[in-house]
């Protein structure tokens, strides 16, 4: 299924196909049928594949290549393409390990069975960032155990986190604080 929106700052339900959302900013809200067969949701970012087991590095340096968004079921293949597309929601994971990454001005990101990531990039933000596992800088999240964060000048505060190898962070300036748990 192919969807469009022309000029205005659009929202649309996605799930599956395409959708451009053309010229303003728009947001896709992914709401994605479960055919992984517990398989779970990667990304091809500008041509590379990224999943739940991805570093901070590697999905920071494919993001930063441009916008092109493919939703990658590992059972199937592609399964959506969002083109002029600023903000992001990820409202449904699926029962394997799925990637989900904060984009513009996205509030909500929710995974579900597996072992999912949750990767947010804040590194140009100077406010200072409080971060508690499930929320803090304006997004929540659910069912993610593993977290990729980057954050910027402010002082920062990440607190939840999982000290098993479940989360990588990258802080700018400040006094910033990470408490584990064990």
């Amino acid at each position: 299924t192919e969807f469009s929106t022309g000029d205005g700052n659009d929202t649309a339900n996605v799930s599956l196909g395409s959708y451009d959302g053309g010229i303003g900013s728009d947001t896709a809200d992914i709401e994605a049928a479960d055919t992984t067969s517990g398989n779970g949701f990667g990304w091809i970012l500008n041509g590379n594949y990224l999943g739940a087991g991805s570093s901070l590095a590697s999905v920071n340096s494919a993001l930063a290549l441009g916008s092109s968004y493919q939703l990658y079921n590992n059972a199937i293949g592609v399964q959506l393409t969002l083109s002029n597309v600023e903000n992001l929601n990820f409202l449904a994971g699926s029962a394997g390990n799925d990637l989900a990454f904060a984009l513009g001005t996205g509030t909500t990101y929710r995974g579900a069975g597996g072992i999912d990531t949750f990767y947010a990039d804040w590194s140009a933000s100077t406010a200072d960032i409080a971060w508690d596992g499930d929320s803090g800088n304006g997004i929540t999240t659910s069912n993610f155990e593993r977290f990729l964060l980057l954050s910027g000048s402010g002082n920062d505060v990440f607190g939840q986190l999982d000290d098993t190898g479940y989360a990588e962070l990258s802080t700018g300036g400040g006094n910033d604080v990470a408490t584990m748990n064990s």
